[in-house]
């Protein structure tokens, strides 16, 4: 085996540089304002062909909406998860001759609505063969569909996570072996509660004796069309050359009015966990890292409807604040610190046409320049390294909506 020798401050390069294609493969899927994805943890051990078995933690997450949705526009939750096997579990993994592992897991969500529940099947996988890092502690994401938060009844919906059982799939120069990892008992928690949408209050003169009435509230704008979709992307990071694909995340937009014949105004939100990344930068060094992005201002835009509003033509901005966290270079913490993010806002445009037929898949291609980075580095100063290796034009993303549904 060839001998390869590195200083630090090329391996922080090589660190900072792989980060930068997590931020560009998040660009297109912002997190709502004042929303976040509740979370339950539970642990295991998973079974490992010729060795013995590895302890494995797995967050779960669960993109909750604030209230349920009208009549007629069903309502779904986001999931996600983070599997993590210690630096033990990827050193036994070594031993017993592993070159790459899949993770997938079967949860089971309990909705509770009215005294009843139902049960919901959730189903998260991880990208396939992922290659083993050298060491250390490794975070594997894992990307699930939207679950319908379908309950009778008209209370509020309280969300618990009630099973999860992960499966591990570790792939050798033999072979691979597939088996369900063990969990203890009593594992898994209350992921949130959903507000039922408030009820008509009753005419006038009804019921009991009437209260003096409040002066009534401005009544928000109604959408013309709302509509739900499911994102994926894939970027190509220019100083990097190379693709990232990130899980799956869900936009909900409408369509309001304007002054403009034939032309309908856009605004929405998108929904995506954190971004987990995995890379092998220079052939060999193992990379992960973080991503936190926040949402300036909703999705905004503009569509002609003409001649066809289930067909418009797109032309919508996304403007995201990048931050980068938890990088790790071949399982090593690398110290970019708490507050490393770009000095403004990221913009990506997306235009092109969409589809509103439900089933129906719109594919948009954008260019976006990455903004110098500030406050990256906890005993030197890394906005300068950072920024040479990421900050810059022509990143290419290609982002995929797929329609859930529409309502009006």
């Amino acid at each position: 085996m060839r001998s390869w020798r590195w200083s630090h401050a090329r391996g922080r390069c090589a660190a900072l540089a792989a980060s930068a294609s997590v931020l560009l493969a998040t660009a297109a899927i912002p997190a709502p304002p004042g929303t976040a994805a509740a979370a339950v943890e539970i642990g295991g051990e998973c079974p490992v062909p010729g060795g013995d078995p590895v302890p494995v933690t797995l967050s779960f997450t669960a993109d909750l909406p604030a209230t349920l949705s009208r009549e007629g526009i069903p309502e779904t939750a986001a999931v996600a998860g983070v599997a993590t096997l210690p630096a033990s579990a990827v050193t036994a993994l070594h031993g017993a001759g592993a070159t790459a592992v899949t993770v997938s897991a079967s949860a089971t969500l309990a909705l509770h609505r009215d005294g009843a529940g139902t049960a919901v099947p959730a189903t998260l996988e991880s990208t396939a063969d992922l290659p083993l890092p050298a060491g250390g502690d490794w975070r594997i994401p894992l990307a699930g569909k939207p679950v319908p938060l379908a309950a009778p009844g008209s209370g509020d919906l309280t969300v618990e996570l009630a099973a999860l059982t992960p499966t591990l799939t570790v792939h050798s120069g033999t072979g691979a072996g597939t088996a369900p990892c063990a969990t203890g008992p009593g594992q898994g928690g209350r992921l949130g509660t959903v507000a039922a949408t408030p009820a008509a209050a009753a005419p006038a003169g009804q019921g009991t004796a009437a209260r003096p009435a409040p002066a009534p509230a401005a009544e928000p704008e109604a959408p013309l069309l709302t509509a739900r979709f499911l994102v994926d992307t894939t970027t190509r990071v220019a100083k990097l050359g190379s693709d990232l694909t990130m899980p799956r995340g869900t936009f909900d937009a409408g369509l309001y009015p304007t002054d403009v014949a034939g032309q309908v105004r856009i605004e929405g939100d998108l929904a995506i966990p954190p971004g987990e990344g995995y890379f092998v930068v220079f052939r060999f060094l193992p990379v992960t890292s973080t991503v936190t992005l926040t949402q300036n201002g909703r999705v905004s835009g503009t569509a002609g409807i003409l001649p066809d509003l289930f067909h418009p033509d797109v032309d919508v901005t996304a403007r995201l604040g990048l931050a980068v966290s938890h990088v790790r270079q071949d399982g090593v913490p690398l110290e970019v610190g708490d507050h490393c993010r770009t000095e403004r806002p990221l913009e990506v445009r997306m235009r092109g046409k969409a589809d509103l037929t439900p089933g129906a898949r719109s594919t948009f291609e954008s260019v976006a320049a990455i903004p110098r980075f500030t406050g990256c580095g906890v005993h030197e100063d890394l906005d300068p390294l950072l920024s040479g290796l990421i900050s810059g034009p022509g990143n290419e993303i290609t982002t995929v909506l797929t329609t859930v549904g529409v309502g009006l």
